[in-house]
């Protein structure tokens, strides 16, 4: 065989492989350089179980929506609706605490679970069981812990096309809800209440609280302080928000 002829061999060998890697692996390899390539600190930080113990005593029962929960600060003000009435806040404690509630969601789940449609129920089935929730009622709450877990490290150029595109629908959920400040990520379970907790108000200034009431409806709470405002959160100011959280009907 002339030179030539093996150089052309080589070249048609060598695209063959190119087009069969990105037709097996094209969209997993994507994602996976997608993911690490921006990857940030954050994005490894996976929840924590946390339990809910001290708290501080209630002093001003706030009301948003159709739900309530209590502050540890008084002086909260007259609660500001903005942005066609999504969300509402206060300033309480002279101002130097800010508590913004937003409008509760429900379309978590449906928005990532397929429905029940022949067009949809294969991948619908292959979703559910690579969750692990065959045998799991699908909840929001569920959906949003499963979102939580996944970090770049969860992502190869090898994988499963199909279980590429559930990670990387998932770690889009996580990107959308963390805040690049936040060192942890802290899970808990109320009772009627779940959620998570992201910041540790022991160095953050400001922590978010991602609630699901007993309608499996996604509550955000954000609390936060000025930069020199003298009050500082704590834990356990976190903690009287959470154990006072109630959903009215």
């Amino acid at each position: 065989m002339k030179k030539r002829q093996k150089i052309g061999w080589g070249v048609v060998v060598i695209a063959l492989a190119v087009v069969a890697y990105k037709y097996f692996f094209g969209y997993q390899t994507s994602f996976a350089i997608l993911v690490r390539h921006n990857r940030e600190p954050w994005m490894d930080i996976v929840p924590k179980p946390m339990a809910v113990g001290l708290y501080t005593e209630p002093v001003t029962k706030l009301k948003a929506f159709d739900y309530s929960f209590s502050v540890p600060w008084p002086d909260c003000s007259q609660p500001a609706w903005m942005v066609r009435t999504s969300l509402v806040a206060w300033a309480c404690s002279g101002s130097n605490v800010t508590v913004v509630c937003f409008a509760p969601t429900e379309g978590l789940c449906s928005s990532i679970i397929p429905d029940t449609s022949s067009e949809s129920a294969e991948y619908r089935q292959a979703m559910i069981k690579w969750l692990g929730m065959e045998n799991v009622t699908l909840t929001n709450s569920h959906i949003f812990a499963k979102a939580m877990e996944v970090t770049p490290g969860d992502f190869s150029p090898f994988g499963p096309r199909r279980e590429a595109a559930f990670k990387f629908m998932l770690f889009l959920i996580k990107t959308m809800c963390m805040s690049p400040k936040a060192h942890e990520i802290y899970s808990f379970d109320q009772g009627d209440i779940k959620g998570f907790q992201f910041g540790n108000p022991s160095i953050d200034r400001r922590v978010n609280l991602c609630l699901f009431d007993r309608m499996d409806r996604e509550v955000e709470i954000t609390i936060g302080t000025r930069t020199n405002s003298p009050v500082r959160l704590t834990q356990a100011d976190i903690n009287t928000i959470i154990t006072t959280f109630s959903s009215e009907p």
